[in-house]
């Protein structure tokens, strides 16, 4: 018997019909382990806290509002006064306090902008204004020479504002 002969006398059709079916199930199997290694690393990610969250039956507040709204008020007296060190600093306060929000609400990264880039538009619809006023932020404390106008100033105090707004701190 030749190896021509060999060839021709194996079933090929069943042969082909075997591996179909074992690939199918592989297929099947692959499928499978995606999804569930998807679901496990959504897991993982860090999710949105609410301000206020319950742990063995006691509710617990993440941050003290009463304090929090005062820190804020001392903010926008700075700007209100005329002064522009005032806005600076003012600015560099509400961006501390939006980036320790950020820490209480759950969100890790070893800077603010990477506590940022965790957040979705759905978790957090000021998103948008936080990122730009933390820019302006930014750039005051790393561009020499940057100055801010009082208007510039109350506008990025506002989408700091909004986002405080938006968390329920204010």
């Amino acid at each position: 018997m030749t190896i021509l002969d060999f060839l021709k006398s194996v079933d090929w059709i069943s042969i082909f019909n075997t591996l179909r079916i074992i690939f199918v199930i592989l297929d099947v199997i692959l499928i499978w382990a995606f999804i569930y290694v998807f679901f496990q690393a959504l897991k993982c990610r860090p999710k949105f806290l609410p301000l206020h969250y319950v742990r063995r039956g006691i509710e617990k507040e993440l941050i003290d509002k009463k304090e929090f709204k005062n820190r804020w008020e001392k903010i926008l007296e700075r700007v209100y006064s005329g002064r522009p060190e005032a806005r600076l600093v003012a600015i560099i306060e509400a961006d501390k306090m939006a980036d320790d929000l950020l820490k209480n609400m759950g969100f890790i990264g070893e800077h603010m902008a990477d506590r940022l880039m965790r957040i979705s538009k759905e978790e957090l619809k000021t998103l948008d204004k936080l990122w730009e006023a933390h820019k302006i932020r930014n750039d005051l404390v790393h561009t020499p020479g940057f100055e801010i106008s009082e208007s510039h100033a109350k506008d990025v105090l506002r989408n700091y504002r909004d986002f405080f707004e938006e968390v329920k701190v204010i």
